[in-house]
């Protein structure tokens, strides 16, 4: 008689020798020591296994400790790596349905590059291989906190998780998952105090990449992880470091979703307080090149931090993203910056995510700037030595989120509060969507529009909190709109210009702006003239609205070279009477 096994058989097969199940599965306490050229690991798994509990089971790989004088890289609890994949067979580790997973309070010291300290990940470039893949799901609490990974080398990379080249890492459907307090500390390049994710250089030609995927848990925290350099310039991703060619996907978590005093120390080149995220290559995988917190509840950034030992200067700014950057707020939930970000590309907010419209709130706050950053400069001050204040531009820099593109809102609010700034090339608030900006905050951008919904007869009906100051050179593109100003005034600088769509070849009145206090510069005089769709028109301040007859033959006006700086207020945006 002949067997005949079918690769899904096989598969099954592998499956079913590969699973672990135990009440407990514990691996504490375990210390290796030594010298070499090998890579060094305490358990290692190099095909398909399933690590299983009974939802009452626990699973703890806690402290445990490695010390290795070696010329290796690989150093960490649990490596899913494989030196030989002649069988076609990748390191695959599903870990599910305990009550809880622990990974903390590791440590790995090293004279060599460190990569991980609880888990270490690396794949192949080979285009006939899949993936190492790492996945944790269905479990109770899921914890990585307190692991600690130190070279004497130049580089260090993950100081709880580090995902090597062409690996993924799922992290998903748990209760809770806590990255806290993990760190790495290298000699010249410091990447991710809790994760990084990488993928290797010779995957040009077959389109493999790396990425990590955090979704459908409860609640997520990253709180207090760090990378820091001890010799050298590259402190990047407190948190999390994605290189290029690599994703990150943050999405559909319920509960809260929380990156808190995370942060990165060095010299010059420390940046992503909490997410750093590497610019994208053309030649490796393009379409997986982007940073993704969309469609959970409620996430919150807070007291991320960039520390220039040299320059002795301090900055709050939570992600530094120099490739896309997607956020998006499902409907009743929010996103909260209460630092600042940078984004290298342009930024487009609430996009439809999963088949749902995306239409919560999306906020930058530097109401607890100025306190984060004095608690910050306290907390690295020696011991016995009086800690000095923050100054006026490290607050303003920390309040300064820059997107050097585009921010387009598709829906729902983007909300500016409490002196919080927010740069861009251009600003577009499309139909429907609300920009809400409080007194002392602002949008400094060359071109903001403001589209109305002209094709119905509803009404986004918002005040605003503060003067519009218009700075010289900006300019204004309304669409079926009128700023309520509830009155405040209207400042308005030298060559100011307005751009109203709506309004046609033959010309017409239009209500740019309603109950308004005054309409001055910054002087304080009356401004009687301003430019209108290319046309100098008068201000007729009637009962408190400003009134505008723009001539017929509306020619087509010159933009370029526009910047608008300062829209402090909450903008309301009301179909034009």
């Amino acid at each position: 008689m002949k067997l005949h096994i079918t690769k899904g058989l096989l598969t099954a097969l592998i499956l079913s020798a590969g699973l672990v199940h135990a009440e407990n599965k514990v691996l504490t306490g375990q210390e290796t020591a030594g010298s070499g050229t090998v890579n060094k690991y305490l358990e290692r798994v190099t095909e398909v296994q399933e690590w299983s509990g009974s939802g009452s089971d626990i699973l703890n790989y806690s402290n445990n400790s490695i010390k290795y004088t070696t010329t290796g890289n690989c150093h960490a609890v649990l490596s899913l790596h494989k030196d030989n994949y002649n069988n076609g067979i990748m390191p695959d580790l599903t870990i599910s349905g305990y009550k809880d997973v622990s990974f903390d309070s590791n440590s790995v010291e090293t004279a060599a590059a460190l990569q991980g300290t609880a888990i270490h990940l690396e794949g192949t470039a080979n285009k006939n291989f899949g993936n190492t893949c790492w996945t944790v799901t269905n479990n109770g609490t899921v914890s990585f906190n307190d692991n600690t990974g130190t070279t004497t080398q130049n580089q260090g990379h993950g100081g709880a998780v580090y995902v090597g080249g062409n690996s993924s890492a799922t992290i998903t459907n748990n209760a809770k998952v806590s990255f806290e307090r993990n760190s790495v500390t290298a000699k010249k390049y410091a990447h991710g105090g809790a994760i990084r994710v990488t993928t290797g250089t010779t995957n040009a030609y077959n389109g493999k990449a790396s990425d990590l995927t955090i979704s459908n848990n409860t609640d997520v925290s990253f709180i207090g992880n760090k990378a820091e350099v001890t010799d050298g310039s590259w402190a990047q991703g407190g948190a999390i470091y994605s290189t290029e060619d690599t994703s990150v996907d943050i999405n559909g978590n319920t509960g809260k979703v929380e990156f808190i005093g995370n942060g990165v120390k060095g010299v010059n080149y420390t940046k992503g307080g909490a997410i750093y995220s590497k610019k994208a290559s053309t030649t490796y995988a393009p379409d997986s090149n982007y940073l993704s917190i969309r469609g959970n509840h409620e996430v919150l950034f807070q007291g991320n931090y960039e520390i220039d030992t040299k320059a002795d200067t301090y900055r709050l700014r939570s992600i530094y993203s120099e490739k896309e950057l997607k956020l998006s707020a499902n409907e009743g939930g929010k996103i909260e910056f209460k630092d600042s970000i940078y984004v290298g590309t342009s930024l487009s907010l609430n996009e439809n995510y999963d088949g749902k419209e995306q239409t919560g709130t999306i906020i930058f706050s530097g109401k607890t700037v100025e306190n984060d950053l004095n608690n910050l400069i306290a907390a690295n001050t020696a011991e016995g030595e009086e800690a000095r204040q923050a100054s006026k531009t490290e607050i303003d820099n920390s309040r300064t989120s820059v997107v050097s593109g585009t921010i387009t809102l598709n829906a729902g609010t983007l909300s500016l509060q409490d002196g919080a700034i927010l740069q861009a090339t251009k600003v577009i608030i499309a139909a429907g969507a609300t920009l809400e900006i409080t007194a002392t905050s602002r949008v400094e951008s060359e071109v903001l529009f403001l589209f109305g919904d002209a094709s119905t007869d509803s009404l986004v009906e918002t005040t605003l909190d503060a003067d519009l100051y218009m700075k010289e050179n900006s300019v204004l593109k309304l669409s079926d709109t009128t700023f309520n100003m509830n009155g405040n005034d209207l400042i308005i600088e030298d060559n100011v210009t307005f751009l109203c769509e709506d309004i046609s070849a033959e010309g017409g009145s239009i209500t740019l702006f309603g109950n308004v206090g005054s309409v001055k510069n910054s002087k304080g005089e009356a401004v009687e003239e301003i430019t209108v769709n290319g046309f100098t028109v008068s201000v007729n301040n009637e009962n408190g609205n400003v009134v505008v007859d723009v001539p017929s033959s509306v020619p087509e006006p010159t933009t370029a070279t526009l910047s608008l700086l300062a829209l402090a207020g909450l903008c309301a945006r009301r179909r034009r009477k």
